[in-house]
């Protein structure tokens, strides 16, 4: 089995769990590639997948996480000035994120150019929490981002890992807390290195009362295990 995962940090998976390494852990037989870059949005994944699946050869499945950073990066503007220096650093860097309006299109786009160049499998993981708190303004508005993710997979024919409704039952179910990248000493440096430590995801959640995620949006082991067991579906379902 040889998958390529694309995505952004969740899927790079050094700021909290990783849950492509789950996948590799489990299935040490896999030819398994992490294309996942700190900070990417749609426009970022859809600018470097030409090269991802042009030089590494055929996959049976690409599996695409996109968008988080379409919504977080605006956000950032809302919140202190050290968040705002971050954001205009991150423009710099070529970090721009894709309006509400032009994203089914774009990611429409960068599926049609996959399909065109590849047989792979291809499976759209719609967004999870952006907060733990589902009735915030960031979590409302991801409604929007995961309607044109599921439009996109029912024109492509690509399959949904909807991670949105994983999620949300068990936030549903449970406490939420209203926790968003508090800090951003924590975002860009403390949190990473915590968690190099065993257990140092869960270790976060627990202090700031969180069910998934470390910072409302990396994931913990519990988030991380959500990830891994909807794909996972899909993959045997296939």
């Amino acid at each position: 089995m040889r998958i390529l995962f694309l995505g952004n940090s969740i899927t790079k998976g050094v700021i909290g769990q990783s849950f492509v390494d789950l996948f590799k852990n489990q299935y040490p037989d896999w030819i398994i590639k992490n294309a996942g870059v700190n900070g990417d949005t749609l426009k970022n994944i859809s600018d470097r997948v030409a090269s991802e699946i042009e030089t590494n050869g055929e996959y049976d499945f690409i599996v695409i996480e996109a968008g988080y950073n379409d919504i977080i990066l605006p956000y950032l503007d809302t919140k202190g000035l050290l968040f705002r220096f971050a954001l205009r650093y991150l423009y710099r860097k070529g970090r721009k994120p894709v309006n509400p309006e032009k994203f089914q299109v774009k990611y429409a786009q960068m599926i049609s150019f996959i399909q065109s160049k590849s047989n792979s499998t291809i499976i759209l993981t719609t967004l999870g929490c952006i907060n733990e708190n589902l009735s915030s303004v960031v979590n409302l508005k991801r409604v929007y981002y995961n309607d044109s993710i599921v439009n996109v997979a029912k024109d492509y024919h690509c399959i949904i890992a909807d991670i949105s409704h994983e999620m949300e039952s068990v936030l549903k179910s449970g406490s939420q807390t209203d926790y968003l990248l508090n800090s951003l000493l924590n975002s860009m440096y403390f949190d990473k290195r915590k968690c190099q430590s065993n257990g140092g995801a869960d270790k976060l959640s627990r202090k700031r009362n969180l069910l998934l995620t470390i910072d409302g949006v990396h994931l913990n082991s519990a988030g991380a295990m959500i990830y891994k067991q909807t794909i996972e579906r899909q993959i045997n379902a296939d």
